[in-house]
């Protein structure tokens, strides 16, 4: 028999933030300026989407969880297979304006764990960022944002949204801190 319990998220605080700069990145690109609103991540051409945020904690709040908030805009996806997708951590210093595919900074996986997204999933999908913020909160060196990075590909990719669209949502880092 379960005992009762209360989730640690119920008595903690909801934080949003929206990201400061946000890249997407894909081989062929021509270091295009600006980011499109809908990308595709999960081809065969190795896109990644770049965010970084500026999240002004004191340091003595506990992060309980942390998650990336990507949309997903309906009737968008033509293909049925699953893509997964994980955070990764940004090691180099980056510029939205002129990052393209032959200028990327460079990526380390971290172990985040991996998100399986399909054509049914709803329009929101969560990735856990709690070992990149973890790393953020120790104020380690070299952290410049997050690598979104499918670790599967499909034929077409899974389409997300880096700019308003839809219910006017982009990326959102969702925490939740005591």
């Amino acid at each position: 028999m379960a005992h009762a319990g209360i989730p640690a998220i119920a008595a903690a605080r909801r934080l949003l933030f929206a990201p400061v700069d946000v890249a997407y990145l894909h081989r062929g690109d021509q270091g295009d300026v600006g980011t499109p609103a809908l990308v595709m991540l999960g081809r065969d051409d190795g896109a990644l989407a770049l965010l970084r945020f500026s999240v002004p904690l004191a340091p003595e709040v506990k992060v309980l969880e942390a998650y990336l908030l990507l949309e997903r805009p309906a009737g968008v996806d033509v293909d049925p297979a699953p893509v997964s997708v994980h955070a990764a951590r940004v090691l180099d210093a980056w510029d939205p304006r002129s990052t393209s595919w032959a200028r990327q900074p460079r990526i380390e996986d971290v172990g985040a764990p991996v998100t399986q997204v399909s054509p049914a999933s709803g329009p929101l999908v969560r990735i856990d960022l709690r070992p990149l913020i973890q790393r953020w909160r120790r104020r380690t060196a070299g952290d410049q944002g997050v690598a979104v990075v499918a670790s599967s590909t499909s034929g077409t990719g899974m389409a997300f949204a880096l700019g308003p669209w839809g219910q006017g949502r982009g990326p959102v880092l969702e925490l939740y801190v005591k």
